[in-house]
């Protein structure tokens, strides 16, 4: 696929034999199975929109362009919301919002419709086509690009439009609140330089009172972008009347503001006293909305924090302490044969049981592995104090089980149908010195939770996590130290996927 130029920061024209297509490049990397997870994503067609009539924009796929992962499909001529927000004419930027506030209306009637979930608002995920149109990508593609976004990208694009508790029309209403405000000030509505603080705004104050950000702003356009991007505890601490404008008004809204534009003015050359009062208010409420903020949102925000941080010293401290007497005492597998200490190893990864673990190994092997089963260990024992359930299934149960769907906020970890061999041994090596051995075996988790499934808790609301499976297969070296067998070094091959669907009965 031929690179023939760019359109924009992220737009490019793409070539082969037969055709020219458009492709996207939100400059994000991917390799192996979570590369696997996003290309398969590009399965699902976007909404063209053109007024009230939807028609499908359907990719072909993802193609590398200078080691950068490209969405591309049929072409088009088109820019990104991300780019349009960089216009300097501001009247140009509400033009296109018009244009995109209508798109998202139609889309969200059709989504009722249908069932089906709009996906959040990410400013390289809106394209405004030359023939009027507006491309929305869909769900499923959104958000496997936005898992690999890097944090600053991710704030920029994402965050800034985006209420972390909203959904549905009430989400998408509050990102073109975000957008117009973005639009008329030049700045977005909260304040914040990472994704964690900017979150914590948007649920705890009001955004930057619009007047201040922008003193000669029209004072009823300034309520609009009040009542829509306010928490509704704070307006009805400020007893503001008013209902906050619905997805249906904001074409309106937009359209008024760019046709007379978002400056009150001022009054035959003098300056509006009416309006300068109006500002000196939002001054005062803007720095009581910061004091307020500062002085009693930390508590607030890092209370479950500090009970989890208070609970991992707790733990952390007894692990360690448990671990030093451990070494002083003999090994729990003292006396085993060769094999049963490999088998000893594996099967206590099932059981969280990074103390027998420990015990197999020295001179570093096996780190890696122990340390994950000692991440997870303590993450079930804070999550049996915050909510008094371990929430975790060993793989062998799973499997054992018929290997039933993993319900939402459960994990998935472990080891299953470990087979243990004894290869020939190494010529010149007596089997009293040294013994070789080859574990093949299974290892499952949700893929929610990546390779650490122990550190993090939430699954997603009512969502079961998706399973993902390899076949492993270890060659391990055991040595005596004293008068006990342990493993001294672990080669692992490069694993193989599994397709749960495919043991199923």
């Amino acid at each position: 696929m031929q690179n023939i130029g760019s359109i924009g920061a992220m737009l490019l024209r793409l070539r082969d034999d037969e055709n020219t297509y458009l492709a996207l490049n939100p400059g994000i990397t991917a390799s192996g199975f979570a590369r696997t997870r996003i290309v398969r994503t590009a399965q699902t067609p976007a909404w063209l929109i053109h007024g009230k009539t939807i028609s499908e924009w359907r990719p072909h796929g993802f193609t590398e362009q200078e080691g950068a992962l490209c969405l591309y499909g049929p072409n088009l001529n088109a820019i990104t919301l991300d780019e349009v927000l960089r216009i300097p004419d501001e009247k140009q930027v509400l033009g296109y919002l018009v244009r995109v506030s209508n798109a998202l209306l139609s889309a969200a009637e059709a989504a009722a419709e249908a069932g089906l979930e709009l996906p959040r608002i990410a400013t390289f995920g809106v394209l405004l086509v030359e023939d009027g149109g507006v491309l929305l990508l869909p769900k499923p593609i959104l958000d496997g690009i936005c898992e690999h976004l890097p944090r600053r990208q991710a704030l920029e694009m994402v965050e800034r439009y985006n209420h972390p508790d909203l959904t549905g029309e009430a989400a998408i209403t509050f990102s073109l609140a975000a957008l117009t405000y973005t639009a008329v000030t030049g700045r977005p509505p909260y304040a914040g330089d990472t994704i964690e603080e900017l979150r914590e705004r948007m649920r705890d104050r009001p955004p930057t009172e619009p007047l201040v950000a922008r003193p000669d702003l029209k004072p009823e356009l300034a309520d609009h972008l009040l009542n829509a991007l306010s928490p509704e505890r704070e307006r009805k601490l400020q007893g503001r009347q008013t209902q906050a404008p619905t997805l249906a008004d904001w074409p309106q809204i937009i359209e008024e503001t760019r046709s007379a534009g978002p400056s009150a003015g001022p009054s035959a050359g003098e300056p509006d006293p009416g309006h300068n009062r109006l500002l000196r208010a939002a001054e005062k409420r803007e720095r009581r909305y910061e004091r307020r903020y500062r002085r009693s949102g930390y508590l607030r925000r890092n209370t479950a924090r500090l009970v989890i941080s208070t609970i991992v010293i707790l733990v952390l401290g007894g692990l360690f302490g448990n671990i030093l007497y451990q070494q002083l005492q003999p090994r729990s597998i003292s006396g085993y044969a060769p094999d049963e200490v490999v088998r000893a190893f594996y099967e206590s990864i099932n059981t969280l049981d990074h103390e027998t673990m420990s015990e197999t190994v020295v001179d570093g092997a096996g780190r890696q592995e122990i340390q994950q089963v000692m991440r997870l260990y303590v993450g079930s024992r804070v999550r049996i104090a915050m909510e008094q359930r371990e929430g975790f299934t060993s793989a062998q149960e799973w499997r054992d089980a018929g290997m039933p769907p993993i319900e939402p906020g459960e994990m998935l970890f472990g080891v299953a149908e470990l087979e243990i061999t004894s290869p020939e041994p190494a010529s010149g090596v007596s089997e009293e010195d040294e013994r070789r051995f080859l574990a093949r075996y299974e290892r499952w988790y949700t893929a929610d939770t990546g390779e650490e499934p122990g550190e993090t808790p939430e699954q997603g609301e009512g969502r079961r996590p998706e399973i993902e499976g390899y076949r492993h297969e270890d060659r391990l070296h055991l040595k005596r130290d004293g008068n006990d067998w342990v493993i001294y070094l672990i080669e692992e091959r490069a694993p193989e996927p599994i397709d749960p669907t495919e043991l199923r009965p």
